[in-house]
């Protein structure tokens, strides 16, 4: 989130590992080194192993690593995690090695004859842990980033044997250029938000082989999981306990993100979020916070932030209403104040202006969609 240039696509590990950390290399100064090494520590909890001032020290990427290797190799029992902080509440959530790899092999199960995984995640996230690193590790076989691919460059990339771990924009952008063109035995993931019936059919008539809906949350891992369509299977280490899951082998109770709506005790389809938020190309984000963000703009008196109507797109829009005496430019000033302090996901990308924020005729919160712009 600094500014500097852009992490190098193409680098061996041998120049990799001696890349510096500090100025002259990747710029971090001190304070900010003292930062990284915290988020390490935290994430391998390094400290336990009693190496974490060895990131202090260690001048090269590869001083980090072989650091954080030793330390693993004193204690490995368990990985912290964090959620995305879109909501405005990034917390911790630690899980026992054990755990993760048991999960890990109820995966494994489902997912055979695996070559390749092909991800289009990041991995230090729950999700990307599972399946971008834990998975392949476990099925000793290759790992690859597909970040940086176009979709229609990762088409061209795939071979029979591969497992694809994405979400469903990505699914939503393969399956464009992909309408009948996919190799035999691919298979898929995804997660972070629900795929829509007509994407999973889209994908399915296109050859992929199979597409796993892996359902869960930083704090819990896995929770359920579902192939095509209909509702998500809860994974058997886990019961429902009220409105809260148990966990039959240590009895630890977990809320899940979103309300369950039960069809018996092991099928479940899913609900709204708990906290309000909504996922946007498969990032949380909370409208209410984005909405505070708006309203701390000199320029608004009151804004209200809504998820688009599938017909209209897949971001945020927002309603502002303007402080007297405004300039006719709120529109741009706006948009432009939160491209500067909202992350991609977070922005709203349509505004409409008006002296009231809609409502029905009862008084509650109204949508928008047919509103006449008042700017």
């Amino acid at each position: 989130m600094r500014p500097g240039g852009p992490w190098p696509r193409h680098v061996d590990p041998v120049t990799l590992s001696r890349t510096v950390v500090g100025e002259g290399g990747l710029g971090f100064d001190s304070l900010e080194r003292i930062g990284l090494a915290a988020a390490l520590s935290e994430a391998l909890h390094l400290h336990r192993g009693g190496l974490g001032d060895a990131l202090m020290t260690a001048e090269t990427l590869g001083g980090w690593r072989e650091a954080a290797a030793a330390s693993l190799g004193r204690f490995d029992d368990a990985i912290t995690v964090r959620s995305s902080g879109s909501t405005g509440h990034r917390r911790s959530h630690p899980h026992s090695l054990a755990s993760l790899t048991h999960e890990t092999e109820f995966w494994a199960d489902r997912l055979p004859g695996r070559l390749r995984v092909r991800s289009a995640v990041a991995s230090q996230h729950i999700y990307g842990l599972l399946f971008s690193q834990l998975l392949p590790a476990r099925l000793e076989i290759p790992v690859d980033d597909l970040r940086p691919l176009s979709p229609g460059a990762v088409l061209g990339t795939l071979q029979p044997g591969d497992l694809v771990v994405g979400y469903p924009l990505f699914w939503d952008a393969l399956l464009r250029v992909a309408p009948a063109a996919l190799p035999v035995d691919v298979m898929g993931v995804t997660s972070g938000a629900i795929c829509r019936d007509d994407t999973v059919s889209g994908l399915r008539d296109a050859g992929l082989a199979r597409l796993v809906d892996a359902y869960g949350s930083s704090e819990t891992a896995g929770i359920g999981w579902r192939e095509d369509v209909g509702p998500h299977h809860l994974l058997p280490w886990w019961e429902r306990a009220g409105e809260s899951l148990r966990n039959r082998s240590d009895g630890r109770l977990a809320a899940p993100p979103d309300r369950l709506i039960w069809d018996d005790g092991e099928h479940f389809r899913i609900g709204e979020r708990i906290d309000g938020a909504v996922m946007v190309g498969g990032v949380i984000v909370d409208p209410a916070r984005v909405r505070d963000v708006l309203r701390a703009h000199p320029g608004v008196a009151d804004a209200a932030v809504r998820l688009m109507r599938p017909a209209e797109g897949i971001r945020l829009k927002a309603f502002l209403v303007p402080r007297p005496g405004h300039s006719g430019t709120l529109r741009a000033e706006v948009s432009a104040y939160a491209d500067d302090v909202l992350s991609a996901p977070e922005r709203p990308r349509a505004y409409r202006i008006g002296s009231a924020l809609p409502r029905t005729t009862t008084g509650k919160p109204a949508d928008w969609e047919h509103y006449r712009d008042e700017d």
